[in-house]
């Protein structure tokens, strides 16, 4: 399964050729977005800072998205990573941690253009479809 992080949702939405194409070839059953990504990209939509096209195409792909719920199992996760980033020495932000958490939880292939955010995660796999990996 795949995971996609806010950054390539966004891109999908914006017709990066390279994400659509990626993003094109699956089946609709092995990829999707976590709720939490769900919230990022619903406050861009209440941001209001859109263009008129933009703005529908982030709702339409947020109606279309397969939604896996963030729950207690991901929570759990999520809560191990922040610990185990703290004792490196090096945490992350509180959302990129909640969302490796989940996708390490569904043991599905983080999707992102920013690995940096994330190649600190023991046990999380991460491909960019923005750059042509994975």
């Amino acid at each position: 399964m795949f995971l996609l992080d806010t950054d390539i949702c966004s891109e999908a939405v914006m017709g990066h050729p390279r994400v659509l194409e990626r993003l094109g070839a699956l089946d609709r059953d092995v990829w999707a977005i976590s709720s939490l990504v769900y919230a990022e990209l619903q406050f861009g939509l209440e941001k209001g800072k859109l263009t008129a096209r933009s703005h529908t195409a982030l709702e339409k792909f947020l109606r279309a998205a397969p939604l896996v719920p963030f729950d207690r199992g991901a929570a759990r996760e999520a809560a191990m990573v922040r610990f185990e980033l703290e004792e490196q020495g090096r945490p992350s932000g509180a959302v990129d941690q909640m969302i490796a958490g989940h996708a390490r939880y569904l043991q599905a292939t983080l999707v992102t253009g920013n690995a940096a955010h994330f190649q600190r995660v023991q046990g999380l796999v991460l491909e960019n479809w923005r750059e042509g990996q994975g």
